[in-house]
């Protein structure tokens, strides 16, 4: 958005990147690639991909709560069930939270 108003009507672009050009438009994933790595060795921390950085997103997502379909939405996936085939195994509790949350709203309405 800074970017956006600084540059006014040369910002050629509206795609709500994340990681766009000055004008807004596409970068080379090869940069961008080229900077996340550069910016882990001077971290100090173990090289992962992109696609490692969605994953742990997503777990993080479900490790605090998330439901599916939020998860599936934020990684945009077409259905909850893809999410699912990949992440059902974060959810190793569902079940009994379910039935926890279920007895919890019984006794309220005893």
């Amino acid at each position: 958005m800074v970017m956006k108003m600084r540059f006014g009507e040369a910002y050629q672009h509206d795609l709500d990147l994340v990681f766009p050009t000055m004008n807004g438009g596409f970068l080379n994933p090869s940069n961008v690639r080229r900077e996340l790595y550069r910016l882990m060795k001077e971290a100090n921390v173990r090289k992962i991909t992109f696609h490692d950085l969605r994953h742990t997103h997503a777990s993080l997502l479900i490790k605090n709560g998330a439901s599916p379909k939020l998860v599936q939405q934020r990684l945009g996936h077409k259905d909850v069930e893809t999410t699912l085939r990949y992440y059902a195994h974060l959810y190793p509790n569902a079940d009994k939270e379910a039935v926890s949350s279920y007895e919890k709203e019984i006794e309220k309405h005893k």
